[in-house]
């Protein structure tokens, strides 16, 4: 959850995104502990109502998981490291989410197993089928693996070799026969519009699935 200063910037950069192919993927992890879910997703709904109403100028989406262990990650979507390293430091110097969002790691610390977060590079070598950019699809199909990538799918890499596939779907009956096509580590995950900072333009795309975001 990137953080920048001032709403011509915010709309800028949202597009950017959007329309931009997602060369650098940042990728936050976190683990809830069984019988925690609820508690966890109430004070993330929590975080998210904050970014948007505070205007956190960098779209992200945040997912959950449908299969496998309850996991809850995010994405933002950057099309070079200029762009990366901007938001990142002017998210440093905005006291007032910086602050919010520090409440919020706070109340969710017992809440969590483990976390982890990176930033992963496209890979255009090993991606196959039609590439993927973040705000595209309900429901996301991923393989986090550090080995070969050989299913159909847009591919990340971060710098200690993990490799995140990713391949979006409409419905979750579509979701579920590309996880079995992908093979045994592949998950589904949903798109939670209310753990999200949307762009306009994914809005636009979709604005029957956004509109709890306005």
């Amino acid at each position: 959850m990137w953080v920048l200063k001032g709403v011509a910037v915010l709309f800028t950069l949202a597009m950017q995104a959007y329309a931009s192919d997602t060369q650098l993927l940042y990728v936050a992890r976190e683990f809830v502990k069984p019988g925690a879910e609820a508690r966890y997703i109430e004070i993330e709904q929590d975080a998210a109502r904050i970014c948007r109403e505070l205007k956190c100028p960098h779209p992200y989406i945040g997912i959950e998981s449908l299969t496998g262990p309850k996991q809850c990650w995010w994405f933002n979507g950057f099309a070079n490291d200029a762009e990366l390293k901007q938001t990142g430091d002017a998210y440093k110097t905005n006291q007032p989410v910086t602050a919010a969002l520090a409440e919020i790691v706070k109340r969710k610390a017992d809440l969590i197993s483990g976390s982890s977060e990176m930033t992963a590079k496209y890979r255009s070598e090993s991606s196959r089928g039609a590439r993927w950019t973040v705000g595209q699809g309900r429901f996301l199909v991923i393989t986090a693996t550090k080995g070969d990538a050989r299913q159909q799918g847009t591919v990340f890499q971060g710098d200690d070799g993990t490799r995140f596939v990713i391949t979006p779907a409409h419905t979750r009956e579509e979701a579920d026969a590309k996880r079995a096509e992908a093979g045994p580590d592949a998950n589904v995950f949903a798109v939670r519009p209310d753990l999200s900072m949307p762009a306009e333009a994914w809005r636009v795309a979709d604005p029957e699935f956004w509109r709890e975001t306005r």
